[in-house]
């Protein structure tokens, strides 16, 4: 039988959900820290590493390209990155910036100004000669005694830089821009935010008590933000006026990073390989199993349900279903028929989610067949108790085409018509 690319598991739902195995596909490069991710379509994509070495994609993540730069190992290691293009990208460390104009196989250093050590939180060209960067100035000796939190621009292509905003006892963790003038910062304790690209600023405070540390926020332009840190994820929808817990963890329980799907599903990485998601706009949250341990960075979705996660230890984590397994079971209700339904979508490319029905527990089998009438893969061979079945088949393995699923038990064979269109 080929190699699915997911992993087949199961929820059952009582009340909420609980998960045994994962919807997350690991890979594992090297054993170096990778920090950052983005994708400039659907298939281009840079992993940024602490240890200066980019790893660069162009089939979705199915391989991965290893880029050594000329970036010193000893400068304080890579922060954050972020890629516009195949050619143009920036990555951020201690004392300034590095950026490239040929794909990050040569990288031109630019300083930022600072009074003590600085660090780089965030940063990124929004167009050739347009750049902004993010994080903290420490004072300096004899001793580290405190922060300012600072947001640096520049205006010739990263030459050099200039400041926008210094905020005395504050860490910016990163910025979003709204247009050619809107800007906003996330800071320890405050949003910041100008509408005349630096000039001026206003300011809202985030919810101190309980305490967290921010570390990612979604878009602050919307009416509804999320923001993840130490601690979990907290939740506006006001625009940050007012503030609520949405997910209380420990406060040594640190989410690194936030993608926003829609209104409705958020996705929070952290420490010791947790992966939190919502599909109801932060009411309940799942503890997806990432199957590791180590620490998550940094995660970014392509689409609705092709997402990825970098790590410590060389770790890459993928999935084609939003993270979710590839069996959802529903035994609160118990059908008195059994039934198979149409897949959906259909036409699809390349998943698909199959639904059906038993009213008897038994042995069942779920296969797929080609238009040659040859099995290509078997989806469920199985005891399954009777109740409401979802489950996903990811074709990318296969050309478009006419395919067939068939449900079979001991007393029940039915077969429907599915097409994959890519």
């Amino acid at each position: 039988m080929k190699l699915v690319f997911l992993i087949i598991s199961l929820y059952i739902i009582p009340l909420d959900f609980t998960h045994s195995q994962s919807g997350w596909i690991s890979q594992k490069i090297g054993n170096k820290q990778f920090v950052d991710i983005n994708f400039i379509n659907n298939s281009t994509g840079f992993i940024i590493g602490y240890d200066s070495v980019i790893l660069k994609t162009t089939n979705t993540g199915n391989n991965w390209q290893t880029i050594r730069t000329n970036i010193p190992a000893t400068n304080g290691g890579i922060i954050c990155g972020y890629f516009n293009n195949e050619n143009r990208g920036m990555i951020g460390s201690l004392g300034g910036v590095y950026r490239t104009s040929n794909g990050g196989l040569t990288w031109i250093f630019s300083p930022v100004p600072s009074i003590g050590l600085s660090a780089i939180s965030m940063c990124k060209f929004t167009d050739s000669i347009t750049g902004y960067a993010c994080g903290w100035d420490a004072y300096p000796f004899p001793m580290i005694s405190g922060y300012d939190g600072v947001l640096w621009k520049s205006t010739d292509g990263g030459n050099s830089w200039f400041e926008l905003i210094r905020k005395t006892g504050d860490d910016f963790n990163g910025f979003q821009l709204n247009g050619l003038d809107s800007i906003k910062i996330l800071g320890q304790t405050k949003i910041f935010s100008s509408i005349n690209n630096g000039l001026n600023w206003s300011e809202k405070s985030i919810l101190t008590n309980p305490a967290i540390y921010p570390r990612s926020f979604s878009n602050p332009f919307n009416d509804t933000i999320y923001i993840s840190g130490s601690g979990g994820v907290i939740k506006s929808t006001d625009n940050g006026n007012n503030w609520f817990i949405s997910l209380q963890l420990n406060q040594n329980n640190s989410l690194w990073s936030l993608a926003l799907q829609n209104t409705n599903k958020i996705y929070s990485v952290g420490n010791s390989g947790q992966i939190y998601f919502t599909s109801n706009s932060g009411n309940n949250w799942i503890n997806q199993n990432s199957n590791s341990n180590q620490k998550l960075n940094s995660v970014f979705f392509v689409n609705k349900d092709t997402g990825f996660v970098v790590g410590d230890s060389g770790i890459i984590l993928k999935t084609f279903t939003g993270g979710l397994s590839k069996i959802e079971a529903n035994y609160s209700n118990i059908p008195d028929y059994i039934n198979l339904e149409q897949n959906f979508p259909n036409p699809f490319n390349p998943v698909t989610k199959i639904k059906f029905k038993i009213s008897k527990s038994g042995d069942y089998l779920l296969e797929i067949f080609n238009l040659q009438g040859k099995k290509i893969e078997t989806l469920i061979n199985r005891k399954l108790y009777n109740g409401d079945f979802e489950v996903l088949w990811n074709a990318s393995n296969y050309p478009s085409g006419i395919y067939f699923y068939k449900l079979k038990s001991e007393s029940h064979n039915i077969t429907k018509k599915m097409m994959l269109v890519k």
